[in-house]
């Protein structure tokens, strides 16, 4: 006969893959007949919207538009011109076991944008866009943790594991949308013509209320524009706080979760407000968060069972669950002079791209290119820009398998100095371990009840010497006794342990 075992299904997440790639697209563009010829670039920038992702078998493909703006001073100089463009890219990370029930979580993010003059009237303009994608599979696994019912005729021993586990059980996605009105700062001019935007969604905080999760932050939009009564550009940050709540699978234990939320823009518009003398500017930004919810479980299961009457046959399975162990989160700050064209007289704007991430034996290297347009004593606009290292040293990392590690950067703050343009960028560095646990819980128990174990003649005391590798339990199960009769007939608490070379008497039981 089969034993009946009560089972609990533990719904998770399984991680099929979990990387970024650079990925690089060129594409032409004709200046329209409205606008001069182009003398020089003074500056590109360029903000990833991410507006497709998706899993097939084997891979993950990731879509958008970098929407780039490029400034120029037109031939024979005059006031600062911009050019826009909306490039598509498309990209493809291998995910060996991903399929179409597997849920994506996506960022992306530009690390470079070039623009070349292949003549007055027609550029080039190429952009490098960081992308990170993961896959993550659902899944539900049966442990079996007791007996349905009590055995007396066969007279069932279990053994029961306790493992603690903190799998991703939820990933969540939601689109929403911000927008307003805003006002520019009271001492900021009004706007002439707008050079370009940006936008960079931060997560200022979270609170979980019951399945609930709120998630707060700011879009950080980066104006330039020409002032109505200037040659020269001019910054604005504007700040729009927002909120949005997402529907979670459970709201159980919810101080044992960790949430690792990810903030993308899928679009962003900016048009000035008031004619040509704009004091204000209207927003809109359609964006994603994606969220992954790691959560701490204690899990009970049946590891081993026998008979003390009967032989027992039991399988197994064998689970592997990803888990979060811990994370931290590395500081650095990063300062140099950047070389410029000219003597630089004020700061117009910087601005920072992440770039590649390397593991190295002892510690993390953090690229990342920081842009600085600024202004020189003859009146002209430039922009330097260079890239930069932060290295965060760990030690024990070659020991470690499974970790990874994802950059942030605070504002860049630029000042002009002889001899160029000091930066200092802050950066962190969120670092989290994982660990594979492994779960052997036994899936079925078949007594034989022909098959009859005969104590008859077994003497109804034995005494034994403990081995190195024995336990009550192996014991208990060596001996057909089992673990509470061991204690009793050595005065052992329930709990006790027995060690290497201990002496104990092992009582039979009979039927």
């Amino acid at each position: 006969m089969e034993l009946t075992l009560k089972k609990k299904n533990l719904g998770l997440y399984y991680k099929q893959a979990d990387s970024g790639v650079t990925h690089e697209e060129s594409s032409e563009m004709i200046v329209p007949d409205s606008l001069p010829d182009v003398g020089r670039i003074i500056d590109t920038d360029g903000t990833a919207l991410l507006r497709s992702k998706e899993c097939s078998d084997g891979k993950i493909t990731v879509g958008g538009i970098v929407r780039t703006n490029i400034a120029y001073e037109p031939e024979g100089g005059g006031t600062v011109r911009t050019l826009a463009a909306q490039i598509p890219f498309s990209t493809v990370i291998l995910a060996a076991n991903a399929t179409h029930d597997s849920k994506v979580v996506a960022n992306t993010r530009v690390s470079n944008v070039n623009a070349t003059i292949l003549n007055s009237r027609k550029l080039q303009i190429t952009p490098e866009i960081l992308v990170n994608a993961g896959a993550y599979c659902p899944a539900e696994i049966a442990i079996s943790n007791a007996p349905d019912d009590a055995d007396d005729q066969n007279q069932i021993e279990v053994l029961t594991s306790t493992i603690e586990l903190n799998p991703i059980t939820d990933v969540r996605e939601r689109n929403f949308n911000i927008s307003d009105e805003c006002q520019l700062s009271s001492g900021a001019p009004m706007i002439g013509t707008l050079v370009h935007s940006s936008v960079d969604l931060q997560q200022d905080e979270y609170r979980v209320a019951g399945a609930k999760l709120i998630v707060k932050g700011t879009a950080v939009i980066k104006l330039v524009y020409i002032p109505a009564d200037s040659i020269i550009p001019y910054s604005e940050d504007i700040s729009v706080p927002f909120s949005e709540v997402i529907d979670m699978a459970d709201g159980e234990d919810n101080e044992n979760k960790t949430f690792d939320i990810t903030l993308v823009p899928t679009g962003i518009y900016v048009q000035e407000q008031g004619g040509d003398y704009a004091k204000s500017v209207s927003v809109e930004i359609p964006a994603t968060v994606q969220v992954l919810v790691w959560k701490k479980i204690t899990a009970n299961y049946v590891a081993d069972a026998y008979s003390t009457v009967a032989e027992t046959e039991n399988a197994t399975e064998t689970h592997q669950v990803l888990c979060l162990d811990s994370e931290q989160t590395l500081k650095d700050t990063v300062r140099e002079t950047l070389h410029t064209t000219g003597t630089p007289t004020s700061i117009i704007c910087a601005r920072v791209y992440p770039c590649e991430t390397v593991r190295a034996a002892d510690g993390y290297g953090v690229s990342f290119r920081v842009c600085v347009t600024y202004c020189t004593e003859e009146g002209r606009t430039h922009t330097t820009s260079e890239k930069l290292q932060a290295f965060f040293a760990y030690p024990g990392l070659p020991s470690i398998d499974n970790i990874t590690a994802e950059p942030y950067f605070g504002d860049a703050y630029a000042t002009a100095a002889a001899g160029g343009i000091e930066v200092r960028i802050p950066v962190d560095l969120k670092v989290k371990i994982f660990s594979t646990r492994e779960i052997n819980p036994v899936s079925s128990v078949m007594v034989n009840e022909d098959s009859v174990k005969c104590n008859a003649d077994a003497p109804s005391l034995t005494i034994i010497k403990v081995g190195s590798e024995d336990t009550l339990w192996t014991l208990a199960k060596r001996y057909n006794s089992t673990r509470k009769l061991i204690c009793e007939a050595n005065s052992l608490c329930d709990t006790g342990s027995v060690a290497a070379g201990d002496v104990l008497i092992v009582a039979k039981r009979r039927g």
